[in-house]
């Protein structure tokens, strides 16, 4: 019991600090590790609770303690997927944002897009935005739109 509570001691100090750094400098995957190492420091408290709960005679509270504790691995598990899976694909899951990039094309150009792709590079984010324009439009102003750098 004193090893759970000192494991659980240890990885929620750790996290916390590990958390302050990636608040710090804004960095994902040390985030997603402090999360991770959260839940793995309040297993084993759940674990010292569910041992304690047995020793004073509620039954099953050691079974009750383990079944939470895989409910923690499993949503682990699935956290680290997801994310993997949009790093893999260099996809960003944020549909606000797409939306804010049509809205803001539209007001600035008076443009109507069909499709935004957005990708993460590094701090940055790129985004390939494909757009109606009017067939009617000569070609110089098609090019003054198209060589504008657009930054916001």
């Amino acid at each position: 019991m004193i090893t759970l509570l000192a494991a659980g001691a240890i990885s929620l100090h750790r996290a916390f600090r590990v958390r302050s750094i990636a608040k710090k400098y804004n960095l994902i995957s040390l985030n997603l590790d402090a999360k991770n190492s959260i839940k793995d420091g309040s297993a084993s408290f759940v674990g010292f609770g569910s041992v304690l709960a047995g020793y004073f005679g509620i039954p099953y509270m050691d079974a009750v303690g383990g079944l939470i504790i895989a409910g923690y691995i499993f949503f682990m598990a699935y956290v680290a997927l997801r994310e993997s899976t949009l790093v893999l694909l260099d996809a960003v899951n944020n549909p606000t944002l797409s939306t804010e990039i049509i809205k803001y094309v539209h007001e600035k150009f008076q443009l109507y897009s069909s499709d935004v792709r957005i990708r993460p590079l590094g701090h940055l984010i790129e985004s390939q935005v494909y757009v109606k324009i009017d067939p009617t439009l000569t070609l110089d102003n098609t090019l003054r739109i198209t060589d504008e750098e657009v930054c916001f």
